[in-house]
């Protein structure tokens, strides 16, 4: 190799480095910009995953295995739209992070393990619908006992935790304020910092693998058990013995229809938010893979954050169950919710809404009747 040859790869190298190390987010319109789409996300998925938290605990229609993740899930994504305001002091400010440096990381060990719990219980969420709609369900009734449901959940915000918190207070990286990106998440001066990076990237990679397997299974399985179900109507309408045969099951295998068809419509309500999830994180995982910074790092940055204000949009115009008890919830009608918690209950008899409910029913009762005789 020739001097010339070597010191132009020198150079090259030379001035990516530089890129790394001196690139800055400088242009305070876009962060200005940036700082108000921060604020949005926060008001929008404070509101939001708030509506599905007292949701589920107001309808016990809602308190199923599935929901558990959900409700989780809700929970994370309010946790980090309550400390995603300070990313937006720290776009604003012009001096670097003005407040204590101690808020800084906690911001950014907050955000970092939710979004990570996040990753997890959306994988888990996709296991959980590829288990039930496969296998019977006294086997999934076994699976997802109230103990083992919670240690689930335990291991959703255990593993984040760990892996993303712990190794910054053992000295692998340091979470912080980011000088070049402006934000509270890594501090990016640290000599071990990509270790982190490297690390979030591993955690999203496994989540895509496990959920897109697992939605793949889902749609090989429905599919098939579709085509089976035509060859065993368009047999039954040419042979009325075969009808004859199963017709002692027709009321059950219509139940189970019924079930089996409610469950895959959950599963796609529920795939929308993957997708959502898709579409918000991708990006920042493969940013994370480039040595090269740049302003898309930031923006893909807040696609990540925007996910959080997402899933209560999608559960509000698509899951059957969470819609109609949102409806309930914003138009005041809390005594129409159906299958009331005992929390619920108490704040219907508190208030007197439950014999206001009591004394409706018993007057379209008494209309009824009426119109009857």
């Amino acid at each position: 190799m020739s001097n010339a040859t070597m010191d132009g790869d020198m150079s090259n190298m030379s001035s990516i480095a530089t890129n790394v190390t001196e690139w800055e987010f400088t242009d305070y319109g876009q962060r200005v910009f940036i700082a108000i789409l921060f604020i949005t996300i926060s008001l929008l998925g404070l509101a939001g995953n708030l509506l599905v938290i007292i949701a589920v605990n107001l309808s016990r229609k809602l308190q199923t295995a599935t929901n558990a993740f959900v409700f989780n899930t809700a929970c994370v994504d309010f946790l980090n739209c309550l400390f995603l305001p300070f990313n937006s002091v720290s776009m604003l400010s012009r001096t670097g992070w003005p407040m204590s440096y101690s808020i800084c990381t906690l911001s950014g060990g907050i955000t970092m393990v939710c979004l990570g719990a996040t990753v997890v219980n959306l994988a888990l969420i996709a296991f959980n619908r590829a288990y039930l709609i496969k296998n019977p369900r006294t086997h999934y009734r076994q699976l997802y006992t109230p103990i083992k449901l919670g240690m689930m959940v335990f291991f959703a915000w255990l593993y984040p935790i760990l892996a993303f918190a712990l190794p910054p207070s053992l000295g692998i990286g340091r979470l912080g304020y980011s000088h070049p990106y402006k934000v509270c998440l890594w501090d990016d001066t640290h000599p071990l910092y990509y270790i982190n990076d490297y690390i979030v990237a591993a955690t999203f990679l496994v989540a895509f693998i496990v959920i897109i397997v697992c939605y793949s299974t889902i749609y090989v399985h429905v599919r098939r058990h579709n085509i089976r179900l035509k060859v065993v109507y368009n047999t039954g309408s040419s042979g009325s013995r075969i009808v004859k045969e199963k017709g002692h099951n027709s009321t059950l295998d219509t139940k189970e229809r019924k079930a089996n068809k409610r469950e895959i419509q959950i599963t796609k309500n529920l795939f929308y938010v993957v997708c959502a999830f898709f579409v918000c994180i991708l990006p920042y995982p493969i940013t994370l893979t480039i040595p090269i910074k740049s302003v898309a790092d930031v923006y893909a940055g807040v696609l990540l954050m925007a996910n959080s204000c997402v899933n209560p949009l999608i559960y509000s115009f698509k899951h059957p169950h969470f819609k109609m008890v949102f409806h309930y919830m914003v138009h005041f009608e809390y005594d129409e919710i159906p299958e009331p918690t005992s929390l619920l209950k108490f704040i219907l008899r508190s208030t007197g809404l439950e014999k206001q409910r009591s004394n409706t029913n018993l007057r379209t009762s008494k209309n009824e009747t009426a119109s009857t005789r």
